[in-house]
């Protein structure tokens, strides 16, 4: 036994030795091997040492909507929100304290007694199972030497004891705590004392009592294996440890400690932020990670930026417009399941749309955004059915849809803009263009000659083709770009029938531009961004762009008015304001639009299959009707407007300045339209009997003679609709 004993002893001995040894030389190797420099190291503790540098801290971002309510807040791992040691109750600080670092403000960054005891204790294991760090030790591992913690030796510890006498000689006390307090774990993905005061007591940090700051003090040491969610007997067990340790350093009375360790754990975690990642928010993150205007860095800064920046982002979003568009959207649609959604009864395969509850149905969706004119802010987006089920943006993502007879609008301005006026005459009846070394191309007639508020009204589709091959397809896509459409515009016959692709966000602010006077400005969803100290980094900058004259954009007023007095838009009027807008639907009624306007509101409303693919599933079939975009696009517009202008001024229409009478508009005769290789798709004309091909700039097709009618023409103030039509 003694020989037992003795060896025992001996072993001891020479552990002990070899340990000592060990850290000795590592405490003086730490001082030459250190990184970053040799003589950084060498000098601590001295001041002619470089300043040591501690990286900020992760920090959430926070949205905040116009009114400064918080949206959501974006943050990668590390979800944190560092808060000044003032505002860090007294119990959280003695808690911590007395459980991690007892005697922190008496040290110069090692506690010695504590150093010795962890090391005879790691004599008995062998290794590192103590580790004796003070406070400010942690901090240097922590940050400094992160990417070093996984590897616990005694070189890392003597890094840590070294450096972090030289933080002490740089930081107060009060700045180490506070840097502390913020920078350490807590579980369940909170950082520092603010995200864990959310996370599992759902408050402030300046609410926590003593029991709540007792549970944090205990989570520090391991925050997996105390967790209350996960292991509650442990987690009541360690807090009565740090209770007991506040009894023990004076903070607290026995009776206090035992009377605080029967409150009841937290049961499960809190929301930390705010749900609401929608359609808005993820365009506002997409734009801050794609574009550099906004101050942000290269792309690797701008994500770091956004996620770990702790920025503010002020946007445009109205939440109670935004709450009113959703509302409006779900109430008239055909009800489905969830809200937003509808079924469309089709014959075509399947296999080409989302399915609806069983499969038997294709899903449909409408979406709508809500523009300002007279600055661009974006009020409201419904992008989708909602973003937890289908996270792709019918209204801002490219390439877009067929916005069917609702890009008139741009063969309209376009002709007002080259001296024609809405009392000038044109033909609606059929229209047949000849292609030089092709068949004809030729589309169904809807009316006869009338004025071009008349045929905005119906939305004729020969009358708009007619206008286009007058003035000129090309000079109307330079209009549209000035409009702000910025995707692929095909030179094409078909162009007014809405057979290019555009994505509603960018309609809408075309539609803006006419009832802000014919002033473009692009929508926007930012309007400033700055640090959490609340310096800018960023604030928008108006930049209006006129794009058309004032008396074009009144005139146009007077025809988009017309569709909704009594055109192709009846649903859409409202009962005490003037509006005006333009009905969309293309071929086979794949989608179905209204973008309209009052003098302070612009919204767009679009509704289909959210396919990439716009012609996958017609809308023939959707509770019952044959869908057009003066059926259910019109009416959601009608009920969401009625409510966002709701208690809002009523503005009326500015007249424009008296029009002349109106002249006969035809065509060149014994012109052809010119075979190119690029061919138009012929979406937007359901009586076609060829494709579309595109026309040579200047030359139109051949003529119509039909007898100009007799008398005044229509007036500019009250037009009278023209003819019905099946598809606008």
């Amino acid at each position: 036994m003694l020989a037992v004993n003795l060896s025992r002893t001996v072993r001891y001995l020479v552990r002990f030795t070899a340990i000592c040894i060990v850290t000795a030389v590592g405490l003086a190797g730490a001082v030459f091997a250190l990184v970053p420099q040799v003589a950084t190291i060498a000098t601590a503790n001295h001041g002619e040492a470089d300043s040591l540098s501690l990286d900020a801290p992760a920090e959430r971002s926070y949205v905040y909507d116009k009114d400064g309510n918080i949206l959501t807040t974006l943050h990668a791992e590390e979800n944190r929100q560092s808060v000044s040691l003032d505002r860090i109750p007294a119990p959280v600080r003695d808690a911590v304290l007395a459980a991690e670092d007892e005697t922190f403000y008496n040290h110069k960054g090692v506690n010695i007694r504590a150093t010795i005891r962890a090391l005879f204790t790691n004599v008995d294991t062998g290794g590192v199972a103590q580790g004796g760090s003070t406070i400010t030790m942690q901090l240097v591992k922590n940050t400094i030497l992160a990417k070093d913690s996984a590897n616990r030796d005694f070189s890392l510890k003597s890094k840590e004891i070294v450096l972090a006498r030289r933080l002490e000689s740089q930081m107060s006390k009060d700045q180490i705590l506070e840097r502390y307090l913020n920078t350490v774990y807590f579980g369940n993905g909170a950082y520092g004392v603010q995200a864990a005061a959310e996370v599992y007591f759902g408050v402030s940090v300046e609410s926590l009592d003593w029991p709540q700051a007792a549970l944090l003090a205990a989570l520090i040491r391991s925050p997996r294996s105390y967790d209350p969610f996960l292991n509650p007997a442990l987690a009541t067990e360690r807090r009565r440890i740090a209770l007991q340790r506040l009894v023990d350093t004076g903070k607290l009375s026995q009776a206090q400690a035992d009377l605080y360790a029967f409150t009841p754990l937290p049961s499960a975690p809190h929301l930390t932020t705010a749900p609401n990642r929608d359609y808005f928010v993820e365009q506002v993150v997409q734009q801050l990670l794609d574009d550099p205007s906004y101050g942000l860095g290269d792309k690797d800064n701008r994500n770091a930026a956004v996620f770990k920046g702790g920025l503010r982002i002020y946007t445009t979003l109205d939440s109670t417009m935004q709450y009113k568009a959703v509302t409006a959207r779900d109430s008239t649609l055909p009800e489905g399941e969830p809200a937003g959604l509808f079924a469309i009864k089709t014959s075509r395969d399947l296999s080409v749309c989302p399915k609806l509850n069983d499969g038997t149905y294709c899903l449909g969706t409408a979406g709508m955004v809500s523009i300002e004119p007279s600055t661009g802010a974006v009020k409201a987006l419904v992008g989708g059915p909602g973003f937890d089920s289908w996270k792709y943006d019918v209204v801002t993502q490219s390439p877009g849809r067929q916005p069917g007879s609702s890009m008139k609008m741009f063969v309209l301005v376009t002709a007002l803009e080259n001296g024609y006026t809405i009392n000038d005459l044109i033909d609606g009846s059929q229209c047949t263009f000849p292609i030089k070394g092709d068949k004809p191309y030729t589309v169904k007639g809807e009316g006869g000659v009338a004025s071009l508020v008349r045929q905005t009204a119906g939305s004729v589709n020969c009358a708009f083709l007619r206008l286009g091959q007058l003035v000129g397809i090309d000079k109307v896509i330079e209009q549209a770009r000035k409009m702000g459409l910025t995707g692929n515009l095909e030179n094409v016959i078909s162009f007014p029938l809405g057979t290019n692709v555009v994505p509603p966000l960018q309609m809408t602010g075309a539609y803006a531009s006419i009832a802000n006077d014919g002033m473009y400005n692009q929508p926007y969803f930012i309007d400033k961004i700055t640090t959490a100290t609340g310096d800018v980094i960023y604030e928008h900058k108006a930049d209006p762009q006129r794009v058309m004259s004032v008396q074009t954009a009144r005139e146009a007023t007077v025809a988009l008015e017309a569709v909704v007095t009594g055109g192709t838009a009846t649903r859409a009027r409202l009962s005490d304001r003037d509006a005006a807008g333009k009905t969309g639907t293309t071929d086979k009624h794949a989608d179905a639009w209204f973008i309209g306007f009052t003098p302070q509101l612009t919204t767009g409303v679009w509704m289909g299959s959210p396919e990439s693919e716009s012609s996958a599933v017609g809308l023939n079939s959707v509770g019952g009707i044959n869908v057009f975009g003066g059926t259910f696009p019109a009416l959601i517009w009608h009920n969401y407007m009625t409510s966002a202008l709701e208690g809002a001024e009523v503005l009326t229409f500015q007249a424009p300045e008296p029009v002349a009478g109106g002249k006969y508009l035809q065509l060149p005769k014994d012109k052809e339209v010119r075979q190119t290789p690029a061919t138009d798709p012929g979406g937007g004309s359901p009586s076609s009997s060829t494709p579309a091909t595109t026309t040579t700039p200047g030359q139109g097709p051949g003529p119509t003679t039909p007898t100009p009618p007799t008398g005044p023409p229509p007036p500019t103030t009250a037009p009278q609709p023209g003819p019905p039509k099946t598809v606008n």
